[in-house]
This record gives C-alpha cells, sequence and structure tokens, in this order.
C-alpha cells in the first residue's frame, strides 16, 4: 500500500527508484571543431566579382559592376525580403 501523507512518504524514502544505470564518461579527449578556411567567403565567387575583389584590394576603391539597378540585382540575388 502507498503512503497517503507526506511525512510518511519522507520517512520511507522515494516510491520510484532511479537507479537506472548511468553512461559512462568519454574516456577519450574531444576532438577540436574544424574552422573554416580563410578563403570560405570568397572561394565560391564567380569570374566577374574575383576582378571586383583583386581591384577593391589593389586600389581600395570599392568597383560594383551591375547589369542593372542596384534594387534590381539585389532582388536577383536574394537580398530582399519583399516580392515583387
Amino acid at each position: 500500500m502507498l503512503p497517503l501523507n507526506w511525512y510518511t512518504m519522507m520517512q520511507n524514502g522515494p516510491i520510484f527508484d532511479d537507479a537506472a544505470p548511468k553512461k559512462a564518461p568519454l574516456n577519450r579527449p574531444l576532438q577540436p571543431v574544424a574552422a573554416l578556411s580563410p578563403n570560405f567567403y570568397t572561394a565560391n565567387f564567380g569570374w566577374v566579382c574575383k576582378q571586383e575583389w583583386r581591384f577593391e584590394k589593389a586600389t581600395k576603391l570599392p568597383l560594383r559592376i551591375r547589369l542593372g539597378s542596384t534594387a534590381h540585382v539585389d532582388y536577383l540575388e536574394g537580398k530582399t525580403l519583399h516580392d515583387r
């Protein structure tokens, strides 16, 4: 029969047994997470983007070549949050 009051329950100990087997800790050191390579961002540029980047590094002037307005190109590249 189960105890019905708090005092009896506290004297008899817990009703449920939490003696489930616990997992053993890892005995091996954690492996470090691989960092991104230094050229991760620029590695997948297209040819025009690479030429713009080279020009900007050489002259310190940002050059952007677009076929259309800035807003339209941003829309085509998926940089805007609204639909047209």
